[in-house]
């Protein structure tokens, strides 16, 4: 009931009254699950609503209440912003809507089944127990996540409010640049002192045994955040169909190559899947979209970026890990590429000075 609400906040450009909602809502979940979870058992008077109805343990049941109750009083703190509007049916609206927008709920369906089906095949055949450590270093990868997730949500209405002005084709492209910029410094962050944040992050010692998946993930998560900025010509051309081709095709990828890859790689093998299905779909977004919304992406700086990172990564991972000295040397040195793919700008703010 808050969605619409939400998206017209975004839509008018309200980002702080938009993010103070939002971190309204975490804090009243984190406060009412360590009230339920935490303070209440250790005082012997656990309070358990709906255990019957979920037919779940306890714990589980508090959860819901703590989401449900935070999304209630985000509800009413928005009444100020819903209580003027008048509810009716425009039927030439709701079919434009539909075809707009079913395509896109199908694709994030198919989302849906790339980011969590590995975990369940990994549990049905290679156990809990490994499925708890893929899982556990699956969360180092939530850096990345996050700052796709927040890119995303203000990236899009600042789309299509951009949509149809004088040079918008070339703030696109550089907007990309400037993602994967920011995505690739957080990959080769996470990873250069990767036991650094395992010990803040992982609980148990055991868990850092699937360390080796942190990279994919995070590579991967680039290609989807790159894919997320690719996929804003088919919403600007209304071509969501094409979005849900390609999301329902990854969906389908990944469905065989978990079948394939888990039982012969094991849990590594799902890192590989999601890292081959993001870099397909935002490949493939991006020929498609050279068709019906050519933007002149700087494809040569954005390789190179990822690729730097890629080798600064992995070189890292496999032969200087805990190599603080090093690895700091190595994170200079990628900031020494990124200040040099983008020398023209501090070339130009130099002559401006002068």
């Amino acid at each position: 009931m808050v969605v619409i609400p939400f998206a017209y906040l975004r839509a008018t450009g309200k980002s702080m009254v938009f993010a103070g909602f939002k971190i309204l809502s975490v804090l009243i979940t984190l406060i009412l699950n360590i009230y339920l979870l935490i303070i209440l058992p250790q005082s012997g008077n656990s309070l358990r609503l709906f255990s019957g109805i979920f037919n779940s343990v306890a714990e589980v049941t508090d959860i819901f209440v703590a989401n449900a109750f935070a999304s209630f009083i985000i509800l009413i703190a928005f009444i100020p912003f819903i209580k003027n509007i008048n509810i009716s049916i425009d039927k030439g609206l709701l079919k434009k809507m539909v075809a707009y927008g079913f395509p896109i709920m199908v694709a994030g369906l198919a989302y849906a089944i790339n980011e969590n089906l590995d975990k369940l095949f990994i549990s049905r055949i290679l156990g809990d127990d490994v499925n708890g450590m893929y899982a556990g270093c699956y969360k180092l990868g939530v850096f990345m996540s996050l700052y796709v997730m927040a890119f995303r949500l203000g990236a899009e209405p600042f789309f299509f409010n951009l949509y149809g002005t004088d040079g918008a084709e070339r703030i696109y492209s550089k907007i990309l640049t400037w993602f994967v910029i920011f995505a690739s410094l957080c990959m080769v962050v996470v990873t250069l002192f990767i036991d650094v944040f395992a010990d803040i992050l992982l609980k148990q010692n055991s868990y850092k045994q699937a360390l080796d998946i942190v990279p994919f993930i995070l590579l991967a998560n680039i290609f989807l955040g790159i894919y997320n900025n690719l996929s804003i010509w088919y919403k600007l051309k209304d071509k969501t169909r094409v979005g849900m081709f390609i999301s329902v095709v990854g969906a389908v990828i990944t469905i065989l190559m978990l079948t394939f890859t888990v039982p012969v790689f094991g849990y590594i093998g799902a890192a590989y899947t999601t890292l081959v299905v993001y870099a397909g779909m935002a490949i493939s977004s991006f020929f498609m979209g050279k068709r019906y919304y050519p933007i002149p992406y700087d494809t040569g700086k954005i390789s190179l970026l990822l690729l730097s990172a890629s080798i600064i990564s992995f070189t890292s991972f496999h032969f200087f890990r805990g190599h603080h000295t090093t690895n700091f040397l190595l994170l200079c040195g990628f900031i020494v590429i990124v200040l040099w793919s983008e020398k023209d700008i501090f070339l130009k703010r130099v002559d401006i000075a002068h």
